[in-house]
């Protein structure tokens, strides 16, 4: 019984334990292996300082915490999921997610849109430089690790293709791919067709678009 195992450590820990334990059972259906449709966004993102683009590691923490929190609540409102924020070889980018359990509605491909122009007004108004690339389709979603470290991960063909209409996406702003137009509620965007880019895993060139 776990109440038992912790009872040497004290009462508050073990009964927060517990808690946590009676938590995460609870949750468990939530993390099971599905294959849903999904709009994932991956936003890059440029500080600029006097008019100057800066490597995100000539840069205090703190400097950047007021600009993420911003970035923050915009995903709350959309109630989307915050997937990753971390440095890679693309620099510092953003990864959210629509779709997956507990962050998926009706409209979330019209959600992922407007949430990536929120975003991307969001860091103009800090004068930082954005990125964006918005996919949608069907992505693994589910737990990946073991038992002593895991994560809830999105996974497939349309992260890889969020991915790199970011990194193509010299001119900054927001770009999509051709399902997410479709799939757009015609009666809140328009949009303006880019040249198609070759993507690594497709066939042919994947049509662009700019929201």
């Amino acid at each position: 019984d776990l109440r038992q195992l912790l009872a040497p450590v004290g009462p508050f820990t073990a009964q927060r334990a517990s808690s946590e334990h009676e938590h995460w059972e609870s949750i468990k259906p939530l993390l099971r292996p599905q294959i849903r449709d999904c709009s994932v966004l991956f936003v890059n993102i440029t500080p600029i300082i006097n008019g100057k683009k800066v490597k995100c590691h000539e840069l205090e923490l703190m400097e950047l915490q007021p600009v993420f929190e911003s970035m923050q609540k915009i995903l709350l409102r959309f109630e989307a999921m915050l997937r990753q924020f971390l440095v890679d070889d693309k620099g510092l980018v953003l990864i959210a997610v629509l779709g997956t359990p507990k962050h998926a509605h009706h409209d979330d491909v019209d959600r992922s849109l407007r949430m990536a122009l929120e975003l991307d007004k969001c860091l103009k108004g800090y004068d930082y430089g954005a990125s964006i690339g918005v996919a949608t389709g069907p992505a693994y979603c589910g737990r990946v690790g073991n038992d002593a470290r895991q994560e809830y991960a999105v996974i497939g063909s349309i992260v890889n293709l969020a991915a790199k209409i970011m990194a193509k996406n010299k001119g900054g702003g927001v770009r999509c791919d051709g399902a997410s137009r479709e799939r757009a509620n015609s009666a809140f965007f328009s949009f303006k067709d880019c040249e198609p880019i070759a993507v690594k895993g497709f066939a042919h060139p994947v049509q662009i678009s700019v929201p």
